[in-house]
């Protein structure tokens, strides 16, 4: 399908199958796919993204029809058809997939790093465990594969990164294999956004695991 090859519709089934074939949580759709019918379809997937194949000649017509949920997180691929192999169309999607990831953990790293020059966030995995046990933490970054030992009260629960006596209840402490595996269980579990750094070599000189800290009353930290 070149940029100049009139729209091609594809149905909701074949739709359907694309999502199921490697269960990802993305919608391929034609440039003739009605806005009422991609933005059901993307809620009913769960869309994170949308991936929109059209020639740049239909771009102007069918995306300002779009909501701007999908607007936001849309991608356009202009040699993208329903008459491509499954295989081509799933590697293009996860092409795809892997820059706006990489994009985002950018944006995200970006943003953490002036807010730690700003106080609005802790670097190092004994200030981040410090501040996510005190329930202060919005966003916890951390670099992809890091691992470290670290503490956890049998007592308490607290966790800390090589206190052998609990600085909260003064217990004995036992060892925790892996303290960034534990605290991110944790964040989650309280709700806290993560994001996972593939590879960002300013990340890695801040210590590898951060936190952005809610603002209080408006302001920093």
């Amino acid at each position: 399908m070149t940029p100049d090859t009139p729209p091609l519709h594809l149905s909701a089934a074949r739709a359907d199958a694309l999502c199921a074939w490697r269960y990802r949580r993305f919608l391929v759709l034609p440039a003739n796919a009605r806005r009422k019918r991609a933005d059901v379809l993307c809620r009913d997937r769960r869309a994170d993204r949308l991936v929109l194949g059209c020639a740049p000649s239909s771009q102007s017509l069918l995306v300002p029809l779009l909501p701007a949920p999908l607007r936001k997180d849309l991608i356009l691929e202009p040699m993208l058809g329903p008459d491509l192999p499954l295989e081509t169309v799933a590697d293009r999607v996860a092409r795809h997939e892997r820059e706006a990831r990489k994009v985002r953990q950018s944006a995200l790293v970006g943003r953490f790093l002036d807010e730690l020059r700003q106080g609005g966030a802790v670097a190092g995995l004994e200030a981040s465990t410090s501040v996510l046990q005190q329930g202060r933490a919005r966003l916890l970054l951390v670099r992809a594969g890091y691992a470290k030992m670290g503490r956890c009260c049998p007592a308490c629960g607290r966790l800390s990164v090589n206190h052998r006596s609990c600085p909260w209840c003064f217990r004995p402490t036992a060892a925790v294999l892996d303290l960034v595996e534990e605290l991110a269980d944790r964040a989650a579990a309280a709700g806290v956004e993560i994001c996972h750094v593939s590879e960002d070599s300013r990340f890695d000189a801040a210590g590898r695991i951060g936190v952005e800290l809610f603002a209080i009353n408006g302001g920093r930290a």
